[in-house]
């Protein structure tokens, strides 16, 4: 039941996890082709 529980409360966390994660992607990929001349 432990185990159930925390999924079932870590779930929220992950989904903002994922939107952080493409949104840090997009950014460092920007960072990249500005640093090109």
């Amino acid at each position: 039941m432990r185990i159930v529980n925390i999924r079932v409360n870590i779930a929220p966390y992950a989904v903002y996890l994922d939107i952080f994660y493409r949104w840090f992607k997009i950014e460092n990929e920007k960072i990249i082709l500005s640093n090109f001349p």
